[in-house]
């Protein structure tokens, strides 16, 4: 499992957690995280109420994604545990339809994006979405498109 350098300082995160890819050694672990964080009864996401199905995403699903080239995720890790308490994905496009127009700008899209239920509203979403920002931004200077 490849670990990611984290510069963020900020709560002494960095002394508790690591930013990890994720890869299909564990993948079930973050397939269950993923469900977890958007199944809850009383979640931010409103999913149950818009969206009959029981699962956020499949094993499957996530494998699949996880094989694309486009495709970077990450997890958050507690280092002494080695427990996964967020994710999110960053997408690498570069051709795509806005309205009826066709464009050639390259872009970054995140989705999957999630903390376990136990540790929201504790700073760590804040704390992963930053580490993308950073990831995106450092890809977008220069132009990688394998970021």
């Amino acid at each position: 499992m490849q670990v990611i350098k984290n510069t963020i300082t900020k709560n002494n995160y960095k002394s508790k957690f690591r930013i990890i890819y994720s890869s299909e050694e564990n993948l079930q672990k973050h397939t269950n995280l993923i469900n977890k964080a958007y199944d809850k009864e009383d979640s931010w996401t409103d999913r149950k109420l818009i969206i009959k199905i029981d699962q956020r995403i499949t094993f499957e699903e996530l494998n699949y994604q996880l094989k694309q080239e486009k495709n970077k995720f990450f997890i958050l890790q507690e280092k002494e545990t080695e427990n996964f308490l967020g994710c999110i994905k960053i997408e690498y496009a570069i051709n795509h339809h806005e309205y009826d127009y066709f464009v050639e700008t390259p872009f970054f899209t995140i989705e999957l994006f999630c903390v376990d239920p136990e540790f929201q509203s504790k700073g760590l979403g804040k704390y992963v979405f930053l580490f993308a920002e950073k990831i995106i931004k450092l890809s977008s200077i220069y132009h990688k498109s394998d970021f």
